[in-house]
């Protein structure tokens, strides 16, 4: 049966949002955290030209609490079609020859990142030749008002503050006016996220910096007072300083329409101070156009942190159009690549992580701290002895010995106190086990090449050696039964276990 009746029109419907919810609600929940949208914004200005980039923290209050971003650049500027786009969230791509180099992908990030950060925003800017421009929106009143956007010519008062701020005539400044008290990892205060800037975007924005000579500032204005800070680029790879560079090479990836450029760095931890050798800094540095975009393998599973390791760095650069295989995020703070490039990827990085384990298992400890070491060894056997009567451990049968020339004929009696020596065994997978003189007396080899002895030992704190100190000791009273009948095969086997159990135990957590 065939049925020729045109279906029925009952209505069309209009599909417009709620402002107030997609205001107060949808942007600031799409996924832009504090820093996260500051960077947004200063990617606007980069793509605008800009060699001097700032934002200004203003606070009038005893806390310190933020009331006031003002963001500034001496870019290109905007003309008056740009500026009304600027504000039009998801509005008319004006680039819509972007550049593959270009820090924009969506042409919303900007206004996605003003809208998280507060509710009121204003605009001044001005091109070369053109005049200074004014544009507003208040996102704090009801409705269709909240829409809204004013343009209209500035006052003296704003004249004045682009001037300050934007002193060559072209550029553009962003004000932004009440604030949002829930962003993402938020800090409310000017002093702790300005710190909070200068250590995290002088690392985001280290190649800028480098290389294209911007300069970046943060200034802290709390009246009567003003104190500017400008941008140190960290550069978790060193490239700047070979001195702390053991060895480095490049790998390509050909993947499609782009190219994936992999930095492989390792560094001489050696030269580093103890507060240095972070293990969150080890592993891959995603970096989009000279921009990084996050630091980790994700669920990508290419690098697992560990000690062996701890000297290792990828950095992984790649061009807007490998975007959609990158899995690039709105927010450009995220990457979720896919599992085509993730191959590529994990079989370059396998070969470096595999050469920095051998590397690090076969680098012996070097000779001032094995020093000290054996300087706390010998005084924790010292203690151990002094406590071994209240302790339980096993009195040395024999002659009386004599404890000094004054006291002769005084009980000098020792105990089984277990020795430690560390030693180099680059091919024993053990970190600890014990052996045995012809007196019964055991040496606790501690194998300095171990990953678990680097890290928890030779690395470690005076509190977690004096730890793995107590710890072997412990195994060995634990023994002191067999132990006191000269049963050594016995100890042994039961030490060797610990060790085997906890050297196990340390390859999977």
């Amino acid at each position: 049966m065939t049925f020729s009746q045109q279906p029925r029109v009952y209505a069309r419907h209009n599909l417009v949002s709620d402002p107030d919810r997609f205001y107060t609600q949808f942007i600031p929940s799409n996924g832009h955290t504090q820093l996260a949208a500051i960077a947004d914004l200063w990617d606007n200005s980069i793509d605008a030209g800009a060699k001097d980039i700032g934002v200004q923290l203003k606070s009038t209050l005893s806390t310190g609490d933020i009331e006031e971003y003002l963001f500034w650049d001496d870019g290109e500027g905007m003309d008056e079609d740009t500026l009304v786009n600027s504000f039009i969230f998801c509005g008319e791509d004006t680039n819509r020859t972007r550049s593959t180099q270009s820090l924009g992908k969506y042409g919303i990030g900007g206004t996605s990142a003003a809208i998280t950060l507060a509710r009121e925003r204003t605009t001044l800017t001005s091109t070369r030749e053109g005049k200074l421009l004014y544009g507003s929106q208040d996102m704090s009143r009801s409705g269709k008002q909240a829409t809204q956007l004013l343009t209209r010519t500035p006052t003296a008062d704003e004249r004045t503050i682009y001037e300050e701020f934007c002193p060559d005539g072209h550029g553009t400044v962003i004000i932004l006016t009440r604030l949002r008290k829930s962003i993402a990892d938020s800090v409310k205060r000017t002093g702790p996220l300005k710190d909070r800037i200068l250590k995290n975007l002088g690392q985001m924005f280290r190649h800028y910096m480098f290389d294209k000579d911007i300069d970046f500032s943060v200034v802290v204005s709390r009246p009567p007072s003003s104190k500017s800070y400008s941008l140190e680029p960290k550069d978790p790879l060193y490239r700047h300083k070979p001195a702390k560079v053991l060895n480095q090479y490049m790998e390509y990836i050909d993947h499609d329409t782009g190219k994936i450029t992999l930095r492989f760095v390792e560094l001489d931890l050696s030269v580093f101070p103890d507060d240095k050798k972070k293990y969150s800094e080890q592993g891959l540095y995603w970096v989009r156009n000279g921009r990084e975009i996050a630091i980790g393998s994700f669920q990508t599973g290419i690098w697992q942190t560990h000690g062996s390791v701890n000297s290792g760095r990828v950095e992984i650069s790649w061009d807007a159009s490998l975007d959609e295989e990158m899995g690039l995020q709105s927010t450009k703070n995220k990457v979720a690549p896919s599992q085509s490039i993730v191959d590529k990827i994990d079989e370059l990085v396998k070969p470096f992580r595999r050469a920095l384990a051998s590397r690090n298992k076969n680098r012996p400890a070097i000779p001032p701290k094995k020093n000290t070491l054996a300087k706390q060894q010998s005084a924790f056997t010292k203690r151990l002895q002094a406590a071994a009567p209240s302790i339980g451990y096993t009195k040395i049968t024999g002659p009386i010995i004599p404890k000094s020339k004054k006291s002769v004929g005084v009980t000098g009696a020792s105990y089984k106190i277990p020795q430690f020596s560390l030693e180099s065994h680059p091919h024993n997978n053990k970190h600890v086990w014990a052996d045995f003189n012809a007196s019964g007396v055991m040496k606790i080899v501690i194998n300095e090449n171990h990953d678990f002895i680097i890290e928890n030992y030779i690395e470690g704190s005076p509190e977690t050696q004096k730890a793995l100190r107590t710890e072997w000791a412990a195994f060995h009273k634990e023994t002191g039964e067999y132990y006191g009948s000269r049963d050594f095969s016995v100890v042994k086997s039961y030490l060797e276990k610990q060790a085997q159990t906890l050297t196990q135990i340390w390859r999977f957590v």
